[in-house]
């Protein structure tokens, strides 16, 4: 089975596959159906269909920015109302939105913390304290699986088209959109020609819409594509090796009696 594509993909469904994980970080599965439906729609828009699947990781904000700053409390609230903007607008497709609000507006992430609710407001104040923000993150993704669970979300019978952002000009990974004035979900209710969903000029001009594997940068496509022509002539250089690391996550309990 494929990863997810970058693009307008129709047809996709949440995986029982979705949890939190051993560092308490939200993975959202998100697949493809393979029902007649989906396939009757492949058919007869002429296109291809392949089988998807994909698991999304929801982390906490970091606790410093790119340039190694440290972010303000008010900096790191804002990255998680973003997250929980992402939260809303999935749990929307399988409920009202005076039931999603409930369920997970409003102050309902610092719900089952141990927190006073007098004390919640002075809480607010405390997302420069990494160990804080990540349990808070966990707390919010945890309440929304459990709803997303009540409404029977993972049974596969829930279907909507989605749109994917590139991850970055030269990774073709792709990622879900943060905005909160795009449409980048929808039922599959909505017939096609009546979609919302589209990419922005923005988007487009950044090649955010782009699925091909190689760079979408103009001048780093330039260079590839002259170094392939000189290997018609000439022997290959060897490539420097590449190497990746992975940070594990911690959670310790802020709010543990001892």
């Amino acid at each position: 089975m494929a990863l997810i594509k970058v693009g307008i993909i129709e047809n996709l469904t949440f995986s029982d596959k979705t949890k939190i994980n051993e560092h308490g970080t939200l993975e959202l599965a998100i697949k493809s159906t393979e029902n007649a439906n989906a396939l009757l729609d492949a058919f007869t828009s002429s296109e291809t269909f392949s089988s998807m699947e994909s698991s999304f990781r929801f982390y906490p904000p970091s606790p410093k920015d790119f340039d190694g700053n440290v972010k303000s409390s008010a900096e790191v609230a804002a990255e998680i109302l973003k997250l929980r903007h992402q939260l809303l607008t999935y749990a929307k497709i399988v409920a009202t939105k005076e039931e999603v609000e409930k369920a997970l507006g409003g102050l309902a992430m610092f719900k089952g913390m141990g927190i006073p609710d007098d004390k919640i407001p002075s809480a607010l104040g405390m997302f420069d304290q990494e160990e804080f923000t990540k349990k808070v993150v966990t707390n919010l993704c945890t309440l929304f699986i459990s709803f997303m669970k009540s409404k029977k979300a993972f049974d596969g019978k829930v279907l909507f088209r989605h749109k994917f952002l590139r991850q970055s000009k030269t990774k073709n990974y792709a990622t879900i959109p943060t905005s909160d004035f795009d449409v980048w979900i929808e039922s599959m209710d909505v017939p096609k020609e009546a979609s919302k969903i589209a990419y922005s000029e923005w988007e487009l001009k950044e090649g955010k819409n782009l699925s091909n594997p190689v760079s979408s940068d103009e001048s780093a496509s330039s260079v590839e594509d002259g170094n392939r022509a000189k290997d018609l002539f000439a022997p290959k250089a060897p490539k420097e090796a590449e190497t990746t690391a992975d940070a594990a996550d911690s959670k310790p309990d802020l709010f543990a009696k001892k």
